[in-house]
């Protein structure tokens, strides 16, 4: 039987429609380009937090529709499990703050995400 070995893993990326970050704003936020690998900003990559992805469609639309966000596929390096979940607004003024809250299931971190395709979503 032939294998597949270079098929990389689909993952889902949730965005504002202007391709940045759907929550953090401010120091923490991301400026996603379709095609092109992206990573975190500096300071946050230094404390182990990366990119969020969901590892499922469901999940990341749930996440979409909270956000009036849209989900692209995207390709990724570096998939891990996310740290401790962190205040999101705190990473607007630069500051990572732990909090008891958890993750939205199926989320993931990756230290670098390159957008593929944008999903349409039916109304």
């Amino acid at each position: 039987m032939k294998t597949i070995s270079n098929m990389e893993k689909i993952y889902y990326k949730v965005v504002k429609k202007n391709l940045t970050s759907a929550v953090v704003k401010g120091k923490g936020q991301v400026k996603y380009k379709v095609g092109e690998w992206v990573h975190a900003p500096q300071w946050l990559r230094g404390k182990g937090y990366h990119l969020c992805i969901f590892d499922n469609p469901i999940n990341a639309m749930y996440y979409a529709e909270t956000f009036g966000a849209e989900i692209w596929t995207c390709v990724t390096k570096g998939v891990k499990k996310p740290p401790l979940f962190c205040d999101l607004s705190s990473l607007e003024k630069g500051i990572l703050e732990i909090t008891n809250d958890s993750w939205i299931d199926g989320t993931l971190m990756a230290e670098e995400v390159k957008l593929i395709k944008k999903i349409e979503l039916e109304e």
